[in-house]
């Protein structure tokens, strides 16, 4: 009997070697920031682009979730670089929400009343509670 395939973890590390190899990029899909600390400490990047994507948490929710781990995590990153005399590198991104039916649009839409009023009455991921 053949032993059944190793299970892959559903949102993997995706690792790169890049620039002939003298640097390494990492992705991981982590829509609420939980993973920065521990990516951080296993891969002392000197890099680092952390993209808030649409994923819809409340305000507070969210601001005391940064404030008490992912900047904390970033600081001590910072200050861990200034020692190790290392230029490190931060992007903060944000990625602007979807809409309902986006599959269905060929172009750009030419009125941003209509978009908003779609996503206004769509329920879909809390497209909704997200405003200006």
């Amino acid at each position: 009997p053949v032993a059944p395939p190793a299970r892959v973890p559903k949102d993997p590390l995706r690792v790169s070697k890049i620039c002939n190899g003298t640097s390494m990029l990492i992705g991981k899909k982590d829509f609420h920031l939980q993973q920065v600390g521990r990516i951080i400490k296993e891969f002392h990047p000197d890099v680092m682009i952390l993209n808030q994507g649409a994923h819809y948490v409340s305000d507070e929710q969210l601001i005391q979730h940064l404030n008490s781990t992912v900047i904390p995590h970033i600081v001590n990153w910072q200050d861990e670089c200034v020692l190790e005399k290392i230029d490190c590198h931060f992007v903060w991104r944000s990625t602007v929400p979807g809409h309902p039916h986006c599959t269905q649009f060929t172009k750009p839409a030419e009125s941003v009343e209509e978009m908003e009023m779609m996503i206004a009455t769509s329920p879909q991921y809390n497209w909704d509670k997200f405003k200006g």
